[in-house]
């Protein structure tokens, strides 16, 4: 069964915290002209997106990521968590990246999305850098995965991480958030049993957010 979205805040490992982390944002949040926006284009107005959920598809080859077979997927929403617009974002790179340091992540990559993607509002509100990874399945899903009907301590799902930077490069300072579940469909049917060590198994993944992410 695939879940469906609960709606909070994503929970940052950095703050050393098992509770849902709202976080502090610019009030100001982003903007961007709807009148260039393909899934709403009556109005030509700006809007202010305060939140984003991000998902996406993994394909796994030779225990490489594929960047021709993965893509990332955009959901913008308002301050009252109505839907702004989406877009669907084929990758042109996956580059394996070591993962931060005492995190249970299998395997972590910098992702680049294609940069022909842009004539749309949407995808102008995209990040500068994103990076993404599956590991450990990690307690502090469970709250979520209940909500969305999937089982927590005998799923055999992976946990979802990211980091994301709206404007600046990543560093150390950038959160990670453990942001959703991961999984072939074998592992959300409960027929495959996730790995502690990379390679991943090669597959098709889909990564599922659980949460949104509030934007700057």
């Amino acid at each position: 069964m695939r879940p469906t979205l609960a709606l909070f805040a994503a929970i940052s490992l950095t703050a050393g915290c098992s509770e849902f982390d709202m976080g502090v944002r610019d009030t100001s949040s982003q903007e961007f002209d709807t009148a260039s926006d393909s899934t709403n284009d009556t109005a030509g107005e700006t809007v202010r997106a305060d939140w984003v959920k991000i998902s996406g598809a993994l394909a796994i080859a030779s225990g490489v990521a594929d960047a021709t077979g993965s893509s990332m997927s955009w959901t913008f929403y308002d301050p009252k968590l109505a839907p702004i617009c989406s877009i669907d974002t084929p990758l042109t790179e996956l580059v394996e990246t070591t993962p931060p340091i005492d995190e249970p992540i299998v395997a972590w990559w910098t992702v680049t999305t294609d940069p022909s993607v842009d004539d749309t509002a949407c995808a102008k509100a995209r990040p500068a850098e994103l990076r993404v990874g599956v590991g450990a399945l990690s307690p502090q899903l469970y709250p979520a995965m209940s909500a969305a009907s999937l089982e927590t301590d005998t799923s055999m799902l992976y946990g979802l991480y990211i980091q994301v930077s709206w404007e600046d490069p990543i560093d150390e300072q950038t959160p990670l958030w453990v942001y959703g579940v991961a999984g072939t469909q074998g592992s959300y049917d409960g027929d495959e049993s996730p790995v502690l060590v990379g390679p991943l198994p090669d597959g098709s993944y889909t990564l599922d957010a659980l949460h949104l992410i509030a934007m700057p």
